[in-house]
């Protein structure tokens, strides 16, 4: 928990530069695909009840600050809970529910 408040903390101007870089080239990239400009185009309109235009998503994503990230990510943390997934004979595992607890108690 400790090491994603830090990574929240700490994010850097250039990482989103680099983020909103890629998704834009990813959008871009899904224009040269009839099959992913109909699945972006359904996806808008279930979500925002239209087909938003690309200058909007642009825009969109340029908006996009380091504390508007910092703002989202720390509204996931808040009411998130983890998911915990064991591999083997189970030893440990009365560690999973202690980890949900810390982590329940440090969102809180």
């Amino acid at each position: 928990m400790e090491e994603m408040e830090r990574a929240v903390s700490t994010i850097t101007e250039a990482e989103v530069a680099r983020a909103k870089a890629q998704m834009k080239a990813t959008l871009l990239m899904a224009l040269e695909s009839s099959s992913a400009r109909a699945e972006q185009i359904a996806r808008h309109i279930m979500i925002y009840g239209r087909p938003l235009p690309l200058p909007e998503i642009v825009a969109k994503i340029d908006a996009v600050t380091v504390e508007s990230t910092q703002d989202a990510a720390r509204a996931l943390l808040a009411r998130s809970r983890p998911a915990i997934a064991g591999l083997g004979p189970g030893r440990g595992l009365d560690h999973a529910a202690e980890i949900v607890e810390n982590f329940a108690r440090a969102t809180a």
